[in-house]
Protein backbone atom coordinates (compact mmCIF):
# COMPACT_ATOMS: atom_id res chain seq x y z
CA UNK A 1 0.00 0.00 0.00
CA UNK A 2 1.41 3.40 -0.97
CA UNK A 3 2.27 5.79 1.87
CA UNK A 4 -0.29 8.51 2.57
CA UNK A 5 0.73 11.84 0.97
CA UNK A 6 3.18 13.57 3.24
CA UNK A 7 1.17 16.81 3.33
CA UNK A 8 -2.01 15.12 4.56
CA UNK A 9 -0.12 13.03 7.13
CA UNK A 10 1.48 16.05 8.76
CA UNK A 11 -1.56 18.32 8.66
CA UNK A 12 0.58 21.31 9.53
CA UNK A 13 0.15 24.90 8.44
CA UNK A 14 2.92 26.49 6.36
CA UNK A 15 5.77 27.95 8.33
CA UNK A 16 8.82 26.94 10.27
CA UNK A 17 8.86 23.35 11.55
CA UNK A 18 11.25 22.63 14.38
CA UNK A 19 13.73 19.83 13.88
CA UNK A 20 12.92 18.42 17.33
CA UNK A 21 9.21 18.32 16.51
CA UNK A 22 9.76 16.45 13.26
CA UNK A 23 12.08 13.93 14.89
CA UNK A 24 9.53 13.39 17.65
CA UNK A 25 6.73 12.87 15.12
CA UNK A 26 8.85 10.41 13.15
CA UNK A 27 10.04 8.32 16.09
CA UNK A 28 6.49 8.14 17.44
CA UNK A 29 5.80 5.71 14.60
CA UNK A 30 6.48 2.22 15.94
CA UNK A 31 7.30 0.48 12.66
CA UNK A 32 10.78 1.21 11.27
CA UNK A 33 9.55 0.32 7.77
CA UNK A 34 6.67 2.77 8.12
CA UNK A 35 9.16 5.48 9.09
CA UNK A 36 11.28 4.69 6.04
CA UNK A 37 8.22 4.79 3.78
CA UNK A 38 7.17 8.14 5.20
CA UNK A 39 10.60 9.73 4.75
CA UNK A 40 10.82 8.27 1.22
CA UNK A 41 7.42 9.79 0.38
CA UNK A 42 8.59 13.14 1.74
CA UNK A 43 11.85 12.90 -0.20
CA UNK A 44 10.12 12.00 -3.46
CA UNK A 45 7.46 14.68 -3.09
CA UNK A 46 9.98 17.45 -2.58
CA UNK A 47 8.19 18.63 0.56
CA UNK A 48 11.38 17.95 2.53
CA UNK A 49 9.77 18.28 5.94
CA UNK A 50 12.32 15.87 7.42
CA UNK A 51 15.30 17.51 5.70
CA UNK A 52 16.30 19.48 8.79
CA UNK A 53 16.81 16.34 10.88
CA UNK A 54 20.52 15.71 11.23
CA UNK A 55 22.03 12.82 9.33
CA UNK A 56 22.89 10.99 12.55
CA UNK A 57 19.40 11.36 14.05
CA UNK A 58 17.60 10.43 10.83
CA UNK A 59 19.86 7.43 10.24
CA UNK A 60 19.21 6.01 13.69
CA UNK A 61 15.49 6.82 13.48
CA UNK A 62 15.34 4.68 10.34
CA UNK A 63 16.88 1.72 12.15
CA UNK A 64 20.51 1.91 11.05
CA UNK A 65 23.58 1.95 13.29
CA UNK A 66 26.29 4.56 12.56
CA UNK A 67 28.88 1.92 13.51
CA UNK A 68 27.78 -0.35 10.66
CA UNK A 69 27.55 0.18 6.91
CA UNK A 70 29.83 -0.12 3.91
CA UNK A 71 33.26 1.44 4.38
CA UNK A 72 35.74 2.70 1.80
CA UNK A 73 39.21 3.68 3.02
CA UNK A 74 41.26 6.57 1.65
CA UNK A 75 44.62 8.25 1.90
CA UNK A 76 44.79 12.03 1.73
CA UNK A 77 45.78 13.36 -1.68
CA UNK A 78 49.46 14.15 -2.10
CA UNK A 79 51.14 15.44 -5.24
CA UNK A 80 53.85 13.03 -6.41
CA UNK A 81 56.36 15.91 -6.44
CA UNK A 82 56.11 16.09 -2.65
CA UNK A 83 57.97 12.79 -2.44
CA UNK A 84 61.75 13.01 -2.05
CA UNK A 85 62.15 10.10 -4.44
CA UNK A 86 59.75 11.09 -7.23
CA UNK A 87 62.55 11.94 -9.67
CA UNK A 88 64.50 8.72 -9.19
CA UNK A 89 64.58 6.43 -12.24
CA UNK A 90 62.03 8.40 -14.23
CA UNK A 91 62.93 6.46 -17.34
CA UNK A 92 62.10 3.16 -15.66
CA UNK A 93 58.85 4.48 -14.22
CA UNK A 94 57.58 5.87 -17.52
CA UNK A 95 58.80 3.25 -19.99
CA UNK A 96 56.07 0.60 -19.38
CA UNK A 97 53.30 3.13 -20.05
CA UNK A 98 54.67 5.54 -22.65
CA UNK A 99 54.93 4.98 -26.40
CA UNK A 100 58.43 4.07 -27.64
CA UNK A 101 58.58 7.10 -29.91
CA UNK A 102 57.83 9.36 -26.99
CA UNK A 103 60.47 7.66 -24.84
CA UNK A 104 63.03 8.39 -27.56
CA UNK A 105 62.01 12.06 -27.41
CA UNK A 106 62.39 12.07 -23.62
CA UNK A 107 65.76 10.29 -23.57
CA UNK A 108 67.95 13.39 -23.79
CA UNK A 109 65.90 15.62 -21.44
CA UNK A 110 65.79 12.81 -18.87
CA UNK A 111 69.55 12.33 -19.12
CA UNK A 112 70.18 16.05 -18.62
CA UNK A 113 67.77 16.14 -15.70
CA UNK A 114 69.43 13.15 -14.03
CA UNK A 115 72.78 14.92 -14.35
CA UNK A 116 71.34 18.07 -12.80
CA UNK A 117 71.80 20.15 -15.94
CA UNK A 118 68.11 21.07 -16.38
CA UNK A 119 65.14 21.42 -14.04
CA UNK A 120 61.88 19.48 -14.06
CA UNK A 121 60.01 21.91 -16.31
CA UNK A 122 62.64 21.56 -19.02
CA UNK A 123 61.92 17.83 -19.31
CA UNK A 124 58.55 18.68 -20.83
CA UNK A 125 56.44 15.98 -19.21
CA UNK A 126 52.88 15.98 -20.55
CA UNK A 127 49.58 15.36 -18.73
CA UNK A 128 49.67 11.65 -19.53
CA UNK A 129 53.11 11.26 -18.01
CA UNK A 130 52.18 13.32 -14.97
CA UNK A 131 49.20 11.03 -14.40
CA UNK A 132 51.43 7.95 -14.61
CA UNK A 133 53.79 9.34 -11.99
CA UNK A 134 50.87 10.36 -9.78
CA UNK A 135 49.27 6.90 -9.92
CA UNK A 136 52.60 5.22 -9.20
CA UNK A 137 53.02 7.52 -6.21
CA UNK A 138 49.49 6.80 -4.96
CA UNK A 139 50.02 3.07 -5.41
CA UNK A 140 53.26 3.13 -3.42
CA UNK A 141 51.62 5.09 -0.59
CA UNK A 142 48.73 2.61 -0.40
CA UNK A 143 51.07 -0.39 -0.40
CA UNK A 144 53.37 0.99 2.28
CA UNK A 145 51.09 3.07 4.49
CA UNK A 146 47.85 2.94 6.43
CA UNK A 147 44.61 4.66 5.39
CA UNK A 148 44.06 8.18 6.70
CA UNK A 149 40.27 8.18 6.82
CA UNK A 150 37.19 6.36 5.59
CA UNK A 151 33.82 7.09 4.06
CA UNK A 152 30.91 5.03 5.33
CA UNK A 153 27.66 4.73 3.41
CA UNK A 154 24.29 3.43 4.51
CA UNK A 155 21.03 2.87 2.67
CA UNK A 156 17.46 1.92 3.54
CA UNK A 157 14.76 0.85 1.13
CA UNK A 158 11.10 1.86 1.14
CA UNK A 159 8.36 -0.53 0.13
CA UNK A 160 7.98 1.36 -3.18
CA UNK A 161 11.63 0.65 -4.03
CA UNK A 162 12.99 4.09 -3.15
CA UNK A 163 16.48 3.86 -1.65
CA UNK A 164 17.59 6.53 0.80
CA UNK A 165 21.34 6.97 1.14
CA UNK A 166 23.50 8.40 3.94
CA UNK A 167 27.18 9.30 3.81
CA UNK A 168 29.59 9.89 6.71
CA UNK A 169 33.26 10.62 7.40
CA UNK A 170 35.25 8.18 9.56
CA UNK A 171 38.46 9.48 11.12
CA UNK A 172 41.61 7.43 11.68
CA UNK A 173 40.46 6.85 15.26
CA UNK A 174 37.12 5.42 14.13
CA UNK A 175 35.09 8.49 15.03
CA UNK A 176 32.12 9.13 12.71
CA UNK A 177 31.29 12.72 11.83
CA UNK A 178 29.43 14.77 9.26
CA UNK A 179 26.77 12.19 8.39
CA UNK A 180 24.81 13.59 5.47
CA UNK A 181 21.16 12.68 5.09
CA UNK A 182 19.49 11.78 1.75
CA UNK A 183 18.29 15.34 1.21
CA UNK A 184 21.85 16.65 1.22
CA UNK A 185 22.90 13.90 -1.17
CA UNK A 186 20.32 14.68 -3.85
CA UNK A 187 23.03 16.07 -6.14
CA UNK A 188 25.31 13.09 -5.58
CA UNK A 189 28.02 12.03 -3.17
CA UNK A 190 30.63 14.67 -2.28
CA UNK A 191 34.20 14.31 -3.47
CA UNK A 192 36.07 12.48 -0.68
CA UNK A 193 39.17 14.53 -1.51
CA UNK A 194 41.34 11.49 -1.17
CA UNK A 195 42.84 8.51 -2.97
CA UNK A 196 40.99 5.24 -2.54
CA UNK A 197 43.06 2.84 -0.44
CA UNK A 198 42.89 0.02 -2.96
CA UNK A 199 46.01 -0.94 -4.89
CA UNK A 200 44.00 -3.20 -7.22
CA UNK A 201 41.97 -0.22 -8.40
CA UNK A 202 45.11 1.87 -8.86
CA UNK A 203 46.82 -0.92 -10.81
CA UNK A 204 43.77 -1.15 -13.06
CA UNK A 205 43.93 2.59 -13.72
CA UNK A 206 47.62 2.31 -14.55
CA UNK A 207 46.94 -0.53 -16.97
CA UNK A 208 44.56 1.74 -18.90
CA UNK A 209 47.40 4.23 -19.46
CA UNK A 210 49.67 1.86 -21.36
CA UNK A 211 50.70 3.35 -24.70
CA UNK A 212 53.40 0.97 -25.88
CA UNK A 213 53.07 1.86 -29.55
CA UNK A 214 55.92 1.78 -32.09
Amino acid sequence: MAPEPISSWLRVSPGFIKFSDMLKELTAITSIQARIDLVAADYNSGADVFATISGYELLTALGESPDEGEMTHYRYRQDFRESDTWSENLRGKLAPYVARKRMVELAEPLRLFEEGLIDEEAIGLNAHEDKILQLLHDLRRCEHGLPDFGIRTWSVEATDGTRLFFHGFVGDGGEITNIRNPYLLRKGLPDPDGVEYDHYTLEAELAKLVRRLP
